[in-house]
């Protein structure tokens, strides 16, 4: 079946600008360092470098003093270490809306227990950004209605060239698939997209940010 779903976005309280503005400028000129726990990958086809964790990026002066720091959220493009900045360069930007699950292998794409009717509905939706009026149609990860069902786990599994598993990542509930059955995926590539829902106790939509690692779960190849 195919239903429509209508999204909107209030940001309210003083916690929400981390998302509410999606981007980084710096004050000052240096150089950008990573923060030491900043995990990070490189995209395959912009080559730009891509967040996988909250974390910090530093402005550091010629003695290698920090001038200013900037935290930025799961799912950032942010400029390479080292670079060299100028007063009011971006250091950062990310999608305000929506958070990501990124390919961290390259390979092929073996969806699992992802069933239409199931554990998947395609519905028609209205983009997440309410500057974007149209309405496309997304297969969505739903909660299983039959109690037999409930076992199901939808994972999007990347395999290699001689069919091993080399990365895994269990969808959640509410997200958006991106990543299709058999496709090739580089590094850095978006395979699937949850949005960002509004905390009813602060009127921030920041409350999935720092849980998304959790939320998409990543799991890897022993």
């Amino acid at each position: 079946g195919t239903q429509l779903t209508l999204r909107t976005f209030h940001v309210g309280g003083t916690a929400s600008w981390i998302v509410a503005e999606g981007a980084r400028k710096v004050k000052s000129e240096g150089e950008l360092k990573y923060g030491a726990n900043l995990k990070v990958l490189r995209s395959a086809r912009s080559r730009k470098m891509i967040t996988l964790n909250r974390g910090i990026l530093r402005v550091l002066d010629a003695q290698g003093y920090e001038l200013e720091s900037h935290e930025v959220p799961y799912g950032s493009t942010i400029m390479d270490d080292g670079a060299k900045l100028k007063p009011g360069a971006v250091i950062a930007t990310w999608n305000p809306y929506t958070v990501s699950i990124y390919a961290e292998k390259p390979g092929k794409v073996v969806l699992r227990e992802i069933i239409d009717g199931k554990t998947m509905l395609v519905e028609e939706v209205q983009d997440a950004d309410p500057k974007v009026k149209s309405v496309r149609r997304e297969r969505k990860i739903i909660e299983p209605k039959d109690p037999a069902d409930r076992a199901l786990h939808p994972q999007v599994v990347i395999e290699d060239g001689e069919g091993n598993q080399v990365a895994a990542y269990t969808v959640p509930i509410g997200a958006s698939l991106i990543a299709v059955e058999g496709q090739q995926v580089e590094v850095g590539d978006e395979m699937a997209r949850l949005p960002q829902e509004e905390d009813h106790k602060t009127g921030d939509i920041t409350g999935g940010l720092p849980r998304v690692a959790e939320l998409f779960d990543a799991r890897r190849p022993k």
